[in-house]
């Protein structure tokens, strides 16, 4: 099977199934390492030639999760357009922070989320004490963090807490569903709940108003204003 990247399916609560775990969500740039090579979502490499080599290592195999700029942190409100910017510019050498969310490689493929993110763990702790991360390095690969919940009440309660750290969103996943090549569905439970929705509009015209409908009223100089 042609490797796609997983990707969330915005959450339908009649549809989940608990308990799960419940992760911040980023507003990054998701990014992943195939075979050595670091690429974005369309499996198609970042112009930024410094953040490519740095995260293109054969040892990141399998790691794929949300990349931001470390100097703005992982709740800044203008995290993606600046991200996306700083991995579109060929040159310049920005300081990166990839968090991972999911870790799949062809050995691992059929086990369940649980064991997959076990294993990189066990992954992480052999880099750090390899010298590739930790102290030692400048390379900064962190896991997200899961919070188990057990009802749709303790959902929201998650979801709101995460909001109001800055975060975007939460990510639900059931931690025994298998990897999902492409759109996730109900049976493999990995959710994106997001309260608001972002559309793009082209603008082909507008027409000047003439009218003024507010409240008149007195500014400080006794003139009439709106």
């Amino acid at each position: 099977m042609q490797f796609k990247p997983e990707k969330a399916r915005d959450w339908d609560e009649n549809r989940v199934i608990l308990p799960a775990w419940q992760q911040p969500k980023i507003d990054g740039v998701c990014s992943l390492n195939r075979e050595g090579r670091f690429v974005g979502r369309t499996l198609k490499s970042h112009a930024n030639k410094y953040t490519t080599s740095v995260f293109s290592r054969p040892e990141f195999h399998g790691f794929h999760g949300e990349l931001f700029l470390t100097e703005l942190g992982a709740t800044h409100p203008d995290l993606c357009r600046n991200t996306t910017s700083a991995v579109n510019r060929i040159q310049g050498e920005p300081k990166m922070t990839w968090t991972i969310f999911n870790y799949v490689t062809d050995d691992n493929k059929h086990l369940p989320y649980r064991e997959r993110m076990k294993e990189f763990n066990a992954q992480l702790e052999s880099l750090i004490g390899r010298g590739i991360l930790g102290a030692a390095s400048d390379i900064d690969i962190r896991c997200i963090q899961s919070v188990p919940v057990n009802s749709l009440e303790e959902v929201e309660e998650t979801d709101e807490s995460f909001l109001n750290l800055g975060y975007e969103g939460s990510i639900l996943r059931d931690p025994n569903s298998l990897y999902k090549f492409g759109r996730s569905d109900s049976k493999m439970q990995c959710w994106r709940i997001k309260r608001f929705i972002e559309e793009e509009f082209m603008i082909t015209g507008f027409t000047e108003g003439n009218k003024n409908n507010n409240e008149a009223t007195v500014n400080l100089l006794g003139r009439t204003e709106r």
